[in-house]
């Protein structure tokens, strides 16, 4: 068994995880796998101050996660 931290890691990794899966297995170039997560990336961190923080902790995304994007 996974301790929480493992647990929350692999949460944050696994939808950029399956797009590298899903871009390679389309034979997609790296500057365009790129280009994809980086989408995802954005489109998963476009939160609200007064949101839950996407990276799983419980807290507000203001008090959170904010400066790191």
């Amino acid at each position: 068994y996974l301790c929480e931290g493992y647990k929350r890691f692999f949460e944050y990794i696994d939808p950029y995880m399956q797009e590298i899966v899903e871009k390679i297995n389309q034979r997609q170039p790296p500057p365009v796998v790129q280009k994809h997560l980086q989408e995802l990336h954005n489109s998963i961190w476009d939160v609200g101050r007064n949101a839950p923080c996407p990276c799983g902790s419980g807290k507000k995304y203001k008090k959170c996660c904010i400066d790191r994007k």
